[in-house]
């Protein structure tokens, strides 16, 4: 497996986890409680690793 296939791995489940955390939120709280800070906190990411991933909620 090359570096790229690696990484683009890696960017892949690092996307499923975060919208698996974002309706797992949602789901107890409401999609308002769904903000990046809370979503960062849950995964332990720094908000702009979601923004990298996520312009925003409607993606």
């Amino acid at each position: 497996m090359s570096v790229q296939e690696r990484k683009e791995r890696e960017r892949a489940v690092r996307e499923r986890l975060i919208v698996a955390t974002a309706r797992e939120l949602a789901e107890q709280q409401g999609w308002d409680a769904v903000t990046t800070r809370r979503l960062a906190e849950r995964i332990e990411y720094s908000q702009p690793v979601l923004y990298s991933h996520f312009r925003g909620k409607r993606e």
